[in-house]
Parts: structure tokens; sequence; C-alpha cells
């Protein structure tokens, strides 16, 4: 045999072998992720990155570093992960190649100790001679099977999934000591405390890594002890029973500690789910297989960041479920059977199906994410490279043969590093994840919405109505049909109301309240179109039943404040903006509603100074700069009015000018910032005929909106 990668271990040191692996499985990933730096953020990226200020690190210090560790909430949150993400933010903001870049290297340091970790079991006493003469290669072709497997693009691209990433790798890492330390000479205590170490950052990264010690427990029975679990847990009943007690009472304590509300609230995550506990235990035998079909042929035509996958009812509802709890039961007892036998493929079963034990369970999860795939199938390639290397080396195969098959090997992981490269273009931006989610489930709802989303956010609200309306005749497969005809009724509604269309707004509206009345943001954005349409007392009503549901929500808050400065009540107005800017301090509406109120309560100097914050460090509006002149004007400063009046003009147009006047002229349109339109006309008109010939006709027009008030 002429390749030189199935050669025993004697003809390469050591050090020679291990910076190879290392420098070919770091290059393999960098190649297949090379097109991804430039992707976009999608999907949980808002709400756990971008819109996420706990992560968002300007000044670097323990006490800003440790809010990282916490949701806007106060809920400690994968704390490990969320620092990473806020040393990313600190660097360089919200760039998104630094994240990539960081999600890149997390994935090849991953292979490196995937493939120092297999190497190290490989020479374990109880696997076999003729296993450990050829564990390199075997390590080797494992880890890169692995490592530029497509599945793993959602782990690694996706960059909130860098939680998944994290966890995988602490997680081996923990594992990869324990086995240092119990193969030491020398006791091994500062492996077993790196072990320990590892094992608490993978906790802190993702919570599912919680059974990495009994992967630990298996690993040393089944592999260094060569022993089956069920004789050794015969033999340590008390110890056994202790180790399960201490199990469940940390996850009791997990829930009553990190979850609000205990297991009550717990269980309440499927109250928006369209399947109940029992259902989704029944169903995850089926996508355990799906996963292993998905691995085993990772063709980018059947990847998809949103799979339909039908929820098992019953227990041949449909047909498959049973069938697939008995392949899977018999997986898992045939490899506790058969550890003795075959300790090695045991193990990798094992690992594969413990691994997803957490997130298979009958937690309120979406059922299908393919980055879930990451650690569990860290060991599922090995068994294949260890079937190679016995048809290479120990079958009585001819060496034209074995020639081809080395041959066909390696043009499968071209093959297989084409298609991570291929499937990454899908995760270039959301319209471009969204609609190869479309062409695969055209029957699906999510991607409809999550594409009008884009639209919108790209301030195409023609294009996101479209999708929006499509959404409408879907179905879904995680949500219950109520709450996503309400979250498409939702976002129509929101929609029309950008483009001035308040029929059709307060239709959608609506027809969204009839099915959820409890959501604070359907509740600010009707009693907003309220508001805008003259009808305070009804716009009243549905902000204080927002601010009910969420007592700290900014919109419905900024709003109310506004409305209740129109009306008079300053006091109040000011309370609740001054709740708003604790929320965001920088907002440009909430900064000038504030300077406005201390306007009407007679402190100037408060006024100025939220008026001039709200302007600062951004190209201001014609009618900001004409409420921070009125607010000169209004601490008697009158010539410093006048003149940022008169510049303001020389900015702006008698066009876009006579357009600000209509609105200021019609008593039923909303001018919270100009509670004194008349006189604000007025001196809009002294203004304008000061600026000559050109602006004459604007301030005839201005004076003619005023005489009408």
């Amino acid at each position: 045999m002429s390749s030189r990668i199935f050669q025993p271990e004697t003809a390469l040191s050591p050090a020679r072998k291990n910076v190879f692996a290392s420098l070919a499985l770091c290059v393999l990933v960098f190649m297949v992720y090379a097109n991804t730096f430039d992707a976009s953020w999608h999907f949980d990226d808002v709400i756990n990155i971008t819109d996420n200020a706990s992560v968002h690190l300007t000044e670097f210090n323990w006490t800003n570093l440790k809010k990282s560790f916490f949701l806007p909430n106060g809920k400690l949150f994968r704390p490990a992960a969320n620092l990473s993400f806020a040393l990313n933010y600190y660097v360089g903001g919200l760039d998104v190649f630094g994240y990539h870049l960081v999600n890149t290297i997390l994935h090849a340091m991953a292979a490196v100790l995937l493939f120092l970790f297999i190497h190290r079991t490989l020479h374990l006493p109880t696997i076999r001679e003729k296993i450990r003469e050829h564990a390199y290669g075997i390590s080797l072709l494992a880890t890169a099977l692995w490592a530029i497997n497509p599945v793993q693009t959602q782990a690694v691209t996706y960059i909130v999934q860098r939680m998944a990433v994290m966890a995988a790798l602490f997680s081996l890492a923990s594992l990869y000591f324990y086995a240092r330390a119990r193969l030491s000479r020398d006791g091994g205590a500062v492996s077993y405390g790196l072990s320990l170490a590892c094992f608490l950052l993978a906790l802190a990264s993702k919570e599912n890594t919680i059974l990495i010690p009994v992967i630990a427990f298996l690993y040393d029975v089944i592999l260094i002890q060569g022993e089956s679990p069920g004789a050794w847990v015969r033999r340590n009943r008390r110890l056994c029973l202790l180790m399960c007690v201490l199990f469940a009472a940390l996850f009791i304590g997990y829930l009553l500690a990190l979850q609000k509300g205990g297991l009550t609230a717990f269980l309440a995550g499927f109250d928006k789910r369209a399947y109940g506990p029992l259902e989704r235990l029944m169903t995850q035998p089926r996508v355990l297989l799906f996963y292993l079909g998905l691995l085993l042929y990772p063709d980018p035509g059947r990847l998809c960041v949103n799979h339909d996958f039908t929820v098992s009812r019953g227990l041949l509802d449909p047909l498959s479920t049973l069938p697939a709890m008995a392949i899977v039961a018999a997986a898992v007892l045939g490899a506790l059977i058969f550890s003795r036998k075959r300790p090695l493929i045991s193990f990798c079963i094992l690992f594969f199906f413990i691994n997803h034990a957490v997130e298979s369970s009958f937690l309120p999860l979406e059922m299908v994410f393919e980055h879930r795939n990451y650690l569990p199938s860290m060991l599922l390639f090995l068994p294949p490279a260890l079937g190679l290397a016995h048809l290479l080396f120990h079958s009585p195969l001819s060496r034209t043969v074995r020639t081809l098959i080395a041959a066909a090997m390696v043009l499968f992981l071209v093959g297989q590093g084409h298609a991570t490269f291929l499937r990454n273009f899908s995760w270039k931006t959301e319209e471009s994840l969204w609609v190869d989610c479309i062409e695969k489930y055209p029957q699906l709802w999510r991607p409809y919405v999550n594409l009008g989303k884009y639209y919108s956010d790209t301030n195409r609200p023609l294009e996101a109505i479209r999708q929006y309306e499509k959404a409408l005749g879907k179905r879904t497969a995680n949500d219950k049909k109520e709450n996503f005809f309400y979250k498409t009724y939702y976002n129509l509604g929101v929609e029309h109301f950008r483009l001035g269309h308040e029929t059709e707004a307060l239709g959608y509206f609506r027809k969204a309240l009839e099915i959820y009345d409890g959501d604070p943001k359907l509740l600010n954005n009707l009693g907003a179109l309220f508001f805008v349409q003259g009808k305070r007392a009804q716009a009243e009503t549905l902000l204080r039943r927002a601010l009910r549901r969420k007592p700290r929500y900014r919109p419905a808050l900024t709003n109310l404040g506004g409305l209740l400065l129109e009306r008079g009540d300053v006091k109040e107005a000011l309370v609740l903006l001054q709740r708003a800017l604790k929320a965001n301090p920088r907002n440009r509406a909430i900064l000038l509603r504030t300077s406005l109120a201390y306007r009407l309560r007679g402190r100037h100097g408060r006024a100025l100074m939220y008026a001039k914050k709200a302007l600062s460090g951004r190209k201001p509006r014609f009618q900001d700069v004409l409420f921070l002149a009125e607010t000169y004007e209004a601490a008697g400063l009158t010539r410093k009015a006048r003149g940022i009046l008169d510049r303001a003009l020389l900015q702006g147009s008698p066009e876009g000018l006579r357009h600000f006047m209509d609105g200021l002229g019609n008593p039923q349109t909303p001018q919270v910032l100009f509670p004194h339109r008349a006189l604000t006309l007025k001196r809009l008109a002294r203004a304008c005929r000061h600026r000559g010939e050109r602006f004459l006709e604007a301030a005839r027009y201005a004076e003619k909106k005023g005489a009408g008030l």
C-alpha cells in the first residue's frame, strides 16, 4: 500500500504526526468555511447578540464583563458563551467578520482536540493491537469526516450557535483530561482539575453538557477498565444510587434556582407548542434516526434551518414511531450488552445517544435543529474509519481494490468539503437562508414570516406584505396554529401602518387581538394607531393595558408619555418617560419628549440638556432643530433660537417645509413636540420672511395655517 496516511505508528515521530494532523485539520476547516466570514446575522443572533445590551461591552472592566453573564432580565444564561460574544463586541462591535473568525477557530480547535482524544483512546490497553497499529490514520480520518461534514454548518456558520461549539469543545477537553488523569502514573491531580474546570466551562456554554460525567463514567468502565457497565453497577449499587440522587438534586436545583417559577414555569413552555411533553418524547426517536441519516448522507439539498417534522401523536401515529423507538432502544441496549466484546463501537453508539438525551427529551424545545448534532456526532465517524482500516489492512482484498477504496475515500472527503462550502452560501444573508428553506419546505409558515421580516427590516414593506400574506395559507411545524396566525396578522398590521394604510392596519391588528390579547407589542401598536386617528381615549386604554402586561416596555412608555404630554398631564408623563430612558438612554424620541416635559414644567436648563443630547452625534431632522429653537425661545434665549432656526431653513427646502406645516395645521394629527401649534407656525412664518423671496410663499402658507388654528 503506497498511501502513507495509514502507515503504522512507528513510521512517524509523535511530534511530527500531531503537528501534521493539527495543521491538516485547520487547513481543511478554513478551506471549507472560507466563504462564511461575511455571512450576515440570522434568526436568534438578534435576541442573543445584536439586540442584547448585556454583551455590548464598551469598557473592559470586571463590572461590565460580569454583566455579560446575565440576560437583561437578570437571569444567569450561558456565561462562557456570552462572555465570548462580549469580547467580540469589544474588539469589533457588530462587524460579523470577527464573530465568524472566532467560530471557525473554535471549530478548528475542536477538530484538533477530537483527533488527540481519539488517538489517545485508540492507545488504551483494552483496544486491540491491530487497531492501535493504525491509530494515527484512523484518528485523522474520523476527525476529518466529522469536521467537514455539511451538517456542522449550522453550528459553525450560525454565529449564535457558538454556544454549541464551545459546549462541545469544553466537553471533549474535559474527557481528554480525564483520560490523561486516569492513565497518569503520578495520580493526575492537575489533569483531574483541568477536567473539572472544562466540564464547568461546558456547562457555562450550554446546559445539555450536564451528562458529560455519565460519558466519562462509561469511558472509564468500558474503555479503560474493559468491563460491562451492568456488572460495574451491580458491584457499586450504593455509589450509583448516590450519584443518581445527586444528579436529580442538581437538576431540580437548576429548575428552582435558574428557571423562575420552578417546574410549573418550565412546563409552561409547552403553552406555545403544537405538542406536549409526551408527544415530543415519542417523536424524538424518529428525529434521532433523521439526524443519523443527515450525518451519513449530508446532501446540502437535505439540510435546512427549519425542518418540517410530523409530530408523533401515538405509538403508531405515524407508523414509524414505534419502529423508531425500538431501533433506538435496541441500539442502546445492544451497545451495553456488547460493550466487552466491541468496546470502541459500543462507546461511540452510547456517546451519540447520551449526548442527545437532554435535547431529545420532554423539554419544551423545538423538535429539530441540526446544530444539536455537533457534540453527539464527534465519535460517529470512528466506526466507519475502523471499518475502512480493516478493509485496507486486514481483509483479503487485492492491492488494486485497496487502492481504489483509498481513492474513493479521498474523493468522498473532497466531495463532502465541497458540499459544506456550497451549504455555507445559503447562510450568506437572511434572504438566502429563508429562500433556501422555502424551496425545500414550501408548506411551512416560518420561512415566509422570517423572509417578510427581513424585507421589513430592509425597508421593503410591499415585499414583506407579500410574504406575510403567503404565510397565512401555510402551517407550522412547532408552534400552535393560533400563535402563527396571530404573529402573521400582527406583522401585516405593522407593515400597513408603516405605509399609512390605517384601515388595513386596523383590520389586521383586530384579527390578531381576537386570537391573543396579551402581547404588549400588539397593544402598543394598536394604541399608536388610535392615537394617530385622534381616538385618544381608546389609545390610552390600550397603552395602559400594554404596560400592565410589561411595565418596562419602552415603546408603550414612550407613546403613553407623549399622549399625556399632549393632554397636559406633565407630571405622570415625565415619570413614564424617565422609565423609558432607563431602558434606552439614547433614544431620540424619548429624549425630545422628556425635554418637552421639563420645558412645560418650567425647568428650562434640563429641557435644553435633553434636547441637545437628542440631537448630538447624528444628522438632525428639521422638526428636531425647530424643537431645539423653541426650547431656547422658552428659556428666554430668543436670539439663539432665531439663529438656530435660520440655519435650519437654509438646509431645508420650501416643499419639505410645506409638508411639515400641513401636519402642524391639522388638529387631528398628533404633534406631541409642538403643543402650541399656532405660535410655532407664527415663528416659522417670521423666520421664512427673514430668509427672503425663496421662502416667501412658505411664510404665507404658515400664516394661513396658523390663522386656521
